[in-house]
């Protein structure tokens, strides 16, 4: 480069100087930068690379968030996709065990499994147990059989009757937020029943013995679309809320990886493809960790 330029006043010869050191230094550090640039892969904590496995507590009962394909026996859904794809770019294996919810949360906070995957709702007090990596939101509805749409056709006609929450979940408070506001409403409160697991509240429904459940928006809305369950939404939105994968603190610094690569799906735009298939494509927000406000 050229910088050997005639001194008119003694002060031109020093600002090219000092343009061409500016220069040189731009280039030296940049590529120096490029160089030394940060990859997920390279914030994964040493324990994990040298196992080469992430170990993932999934209940796979929740479509479209994770299920069991009854045809192969293998597991599918949303985060189970992206939890693949995660490995990938962690250069680990995403190994999932199917395990029931009421366990999930201590198991991450015991450090017996490394993350939980279900849909998850971030909140404040789940953060105790470990760090959420959000990536989407979630929100509840509730649904009826469509054989009773008629008889149940908004929440006024559920007062004084019995909903199905699945217990632990964000779904009981919603019940509790509705019975509220059917006595402020001068009629009967709604009687909330909790039942251990998401198919266990389906089926009470199915069975008779409740009217109506609630679950999540997005797992209903699958559920309807895919022809899944003769189901009716009465209403939707309830408590929506950041929902993500919930990492151990017990390895410090996979919380960070597991967050870069999910980025990396983010920017790429191949986090919402994979969402667009399970019909989740609106829920999905810019990542990042611990995003819950309550």
């Amino acid at each position: 480069m050229k910088h050997n330029v005639k001194d008119f006043d003694g002060k031109t010869r020093a600002c090219s100087a000092i343009i061409y050191y500016v220069s040189i230094a731009i280039m030296v550090f940049g590529i120096s930068g490029l160089a030394f640039a940060t990859s997920p892969r390279d914030l994964l904590p040493e324990k994990i690379k040298k196992a080469g496995v992430i170990r993932v507590a999934t209940p796979l009962d929740y479509a479209p968030y994770g299920w069991l394909d009854a045809g192969t026996i293998e597991a599918r859904g949303f985060e189970v996709e992206v939890g693949q794809a995660i490995g990938k770019i962690l250069g680990v294996e995403w190994n999932i065990s199917d395990i029931k919810w009421e366990g999930l949360i201590t198991g991450i906070g015991s450090g017996r499994h490394e993350v939980g995957a279900a849909g998850i709702s971030d909140r404040i007090k789940r953060q105790n147990n470990g760090n959420f990596v959000d990536f989407s939101t979630s929100s509840n509805a509730v649904v009826v059989e469509t054989k009773n749409a008629e008889k149940f056709n908004g929440i006024d006609d559920l007062c004084g009757q019995t909903i199905g929450t699945c217990i632990g979940t964000s779904t009981v408070n919603v019940g509790h937020d509705l019975s509220d506001k059917c006595v402020a409403r001068g009629k009967k409160p709604i009687q909330v029943k909790e039942y251990p697991t998401v198919p266990a509240t389906d089926l009470a429904m199915k069975s008779g013995r409740v009217p109506a459940i609630i679950v999540s928006t997005e797992q209903s809305g699958w559920a309807i679309s895919s022809g899944l369950q003769p189901w009716k939404m009465v209403a939707s939105g309830y408590m929506s809320e950041p929902i993500g994968f919930l990492v151990t603190k017990t390895v410090p610094g996979l919380d960070k990886a597991i967050l870069a690569a999910v980025n990396e799906l983010y920017a790429s735009g191949r986090l919402k493809q994979i969402a667009d298939k399970y019909g989740l494509g609106q829920s999905i927000t810019k990542p990042g960790l611990n995003l819950a406000t309550e």
